[in-house]
């Protein structure tokens, strides 16, 4: 199965279900059941910061997981330090499945994953029903800035996630895209910036 990007998460329990693993914490040590790889369609940028209704550079401030509906669900809370698209907002909540409860751990493959303090460029699409936001792409939307001797950077991690693109009559081809790609800071935002002001799709 190929997540489409489209649904959000909460109603799509076959694309992310079959690719969740549990990992029990025992003691020092850790037990993980087998876990393979999330098949997704590919966002370029364009297509990201247009599927975007927020588009937020920030820094992650709080992690809570909490179990919902028998998974484990966790808000990350990101600063609103620099709003390129979408509602200005001191802070963001964004909802990713996965976590840690009591001992108890959830990983899918493919989701955005955080770390408190880290700071993010984040392309965001609103929940349904909520003031929450969802990552848009899995771990396409999410980009982690690392500052090294050339330079702030981003660093786009997709780990276990596989991309397709999809042709005009729906086949389904693999992307030779990099599981992890670094570019410029200020390059990238540039091009957001430009894309985000060219608008949709005509």
């Amino acid at each position: 199965m190929v997540w489409d990007g489209v649904r959000d998460y909460h109603g799509a329990t076959s694309e992310v279900g079959m690719r969740l693993c549990v990992v029990l914490l025992l003691g020092l040590g850790a037990l993980w059941a087998p876990a393979g790889a999330t098949t997704a369609l590919r966002y370029d940028l364009t297509t990201l910061a247009r599927t975007a209704d927020a588009i937020v550079v920030g820094q992650v401030t709080a992690l809570q997981s909490a179990w919902r509906d028998g998974r484990i669900v966790t808000q990350v809370t990101v600063s609103g330090d620099e709003v390129l698209k979408g509602p200005r907002a001191p802070r963001y909540t964004v909802e990713v499945l996965g976590g840690t409860v009591d001992g108890i751990g959830q990983k899918v493959a493919g989701m955005a994953a955080f770390e408190p303090g880290e700071h993010v460029v984040l392309f965001l699409r609103a929940a349904s029903g909520d003031s929450t936001f969802e990552v848009v792409g899995l771990g396409q939307g999410k980009l982690r800035v690392e500052v090294g001797l050339s330079g702030p950077a981003l660093i786009q991690d997709l780990g276990e996630l596989r991309l397709v693109d999809r042709a005009a009559d729906g086949a389904l081809t693999p992307t030779q895209t990099a599981a992890r790609v670094r570019v410029p800071l200020n390059d990238f935002l540039h091009a957001v910036r430009e894309a985000v002001a060219a608008g949709p799709a005509r």
